[in-house]
């Protein structure tokens, strides 16, 4: 049974690891260290905050979702480690009509390759297809972004398309990865 929830606010959750915070604009200070680092804006088309000012109107933007006539909601999550309380990065889904969402995550340097990404994606998939009815979840990776491919490919997601884009000015190209809620609920 899915549980009835305010569509346009997230809730908090917590794993084994992490402790998962709705985003505010106050989590821009204390995030501001965290996500001021070159190499998370590689691959994707956000660019660094240059001060925690810059970073505190982007979690404004973001808490106030699409706004107008838009049908998406967003959700957006601060990530932060449990045993530390440190924060590590953000985890953010675009729910839209018709029952799929779009999932990224922005994690700091010190928290790659241990497991806190997946983790991340583990409980936000198990949150949209138990909270918000969603049955389809889709990725969007640059092509030279290894590790988050290993990732999508971990947590069950297939390639479904490439397309050529610009990043940063730069021709690039993007894959698009699409999880079947269903499949990965299944035993």
């Amino acid at each position: 049974m899915k549980t009835v929830v305010d569509p346009g606010v997230p809730a908090p959750g917590q794993t084994s690891r992490l402790l998962i915070e709705v985003l505010t604009a106050a989590h821009a200070h204390a995030l501001h260290a965290v996500l001021d680092d070159a190499r998370i804006y590689r691959y994707i088309e956000m660019r660094r905050f240059a001060t925690p000012a810059a970073l505190l109107a982007e979690f404004a933007r973001l808490v106030l979702g699409p706004g107008g006539q838009a049908t998406d909601t967003w959700l957006n999550w601060a990530l932060r480690e449990r045993s530390s309380a440190r924060y590590l990065g953000t985890l953010q889904a675009t729910v839209s009509a018709g029952n799929s969402a779009w999932i990224g995550y922005l994690l700091a340097p010190s928290a790659w390759g241990h497991g806190f990404a997946q983790e991340a994606c583990r409980w936000l998939v198990a949150r949209l297809a138990r909270d918000y009815g969603i049955k389809t979840v889709r990725a969007s990776v640059d092509a030279r972004n290894l590790d988050s491919i290993r990732l999508v490919r971990r947590l069950g997601f297939v390639h479904e398309s490439t397309e050529p884009c610009e990043l940063h000015g730069v021709p690039a190209i993007d894959h698009h990865y699409r999880l079947d809620i269903r499949s990965w609920l299944a035993p």
